[in-house]
């Protein structure tokens, strides 16, 4: 994911040493990529994985709007615990809203483009 990184920041020369990264470059992209860098550690320790595509949605979002869609986790969000206690729970805001549908309605139809989490919701809810 580092060449995600360098890809969203150009300016920046970024450096991998172990668990820790260098950052050279100008102050205010230093301080933007520490944000992001930090959303990004966020969710991973809330949600434990992170694909390609929440990885470029957190680099490129508006900070206020991924910390709602992506970070800020409710207990309560907990749709079921899956193997070794791992808890599943919707990651992004359409899929909260896929689970709000379900707990008001008795049949839920979801539409939208192939990997968006419709039928992993689903299933999560089913269970």
């Amino acid at each position: 994911k580092l060449d995600l990184l360098k890809k969203k920041f150009p300016l920046l020369k970024i450096l991998s040493r172990g668990t820790q990264l260098k950052l050279t470059g100008a102050p205010e992209q230093i301080e933007t990529a520490k944000e992001k860098i930090d959303l990004i550690i966020q969710y991973m320790e809330r949600n434990g994985d992170l694909s390609d595509n929440y990885f470029e949605q957190i680099l490129g979002g508006d900070d206020a709007e991924t910390v709602d869609h992506f970070v800020d986790r409710n207990p309560n969000d907990i749709l079921v615990f899956g193997p070794n206690g791992k808890t599943v729970r919707a990651r992004t805001a359409n899929q909260k809203r896929m689970v709000q549908a379900a707990d008001k309605n008795d049949i839920v139809f979801a539409i939208g483009p192939a990997g968006t989490g419709k039928t992993y919701t689903a299933v999560a809810l089913a269970v």
